[in-house]
């Protein structure tokens, strides 16, 4: 992944992200018998993108590790693992918008509170304006969008959401909507979604 996010700068010209994945899959029968551990969890992130079942392995791993709890931060590794728990976080929400089915992850039995050294897409950071530092943390997507997808699929896609009457689900569909808007409204004018998506062909 981060051979991918820095592909263009110098030191990452001669990288293959796709030697790195292989190497990592010719690992994964001896990780299935290994004793779970951070670095069995990073393995089973790394391929998560890959294969739903992978990244149930992950997730299944990280309750076990406790990196679901905010409290784990303040043991060895702790901050890495919770930057694992928000990487994995974010996976499984893309996965259940973008597939429909139920996400592996639920919020009631995660800490949801944002690491401190998150860096947040309102920040010059996020979009490259500027480098980053080896203490602040950055990931493929904003998780505070990951969270508005959570809430996305919970009160429109889940058994619960397709219960709702027409009316509630207009109104959690307006609620959704505002939710969005003001997360868009912290970005960089330049960075909005919309000046993208309405780009006229070239």
């Amino acid at each position: 992944m981060v051979t991918q996010m820095h592909r263009l700068e110098p030191e990452f010209a001669d990288s293959d992200p796709d030697a790195y994945m292989q190497t990592v899959l010719t690992l994964l029968p001896r990780l299935l018998m290994e004793e779970i551990n951070l670095r069995t969890l990073e393995t089973a992130v790394i391929l998560a993108r890959s294969a739903s079942l992978l990244l149930a392995m992950a997730v299944r791993m990280l309750y076990t590790l406790g990196g679901n709890r905010y409290y784990v931060i303040h043991e060895a590794e702790g901050r890495h693992l919770r930057a694992l728990f928000w990487l994995c976080y974010g996976l499984d929400k893309d996965m259940a918008i973008r597939f429909g089915y139920p996400p592996l992850m639920k919020d009631e039995d995660c800490d949801l509170q944002l690491p401190d050294n998150y860096v947040l897409s309102s920040s010059d950071h996020q979009f490259f304006i500027k480098p980053l530092s080896s203490q602040e943390l950055l990931f493929p997507s904003d998780i505070r969008l990951s969270l508005i997808k959570s809430k996305v699929y919970h009160l429109l896609y889940s058994d619960y959401g397709w219960e709702q009457p027409d009316a509630r689900r207009l109104q959690y569909i307006r609620e959704l909507d505002q939710e969005l808007r003001d997360l868009k409204s912290s970005f960089p004018d330049s960075c909005w979604p919309d000046l993208f998506a309405t780009e006229p062909n070239a």
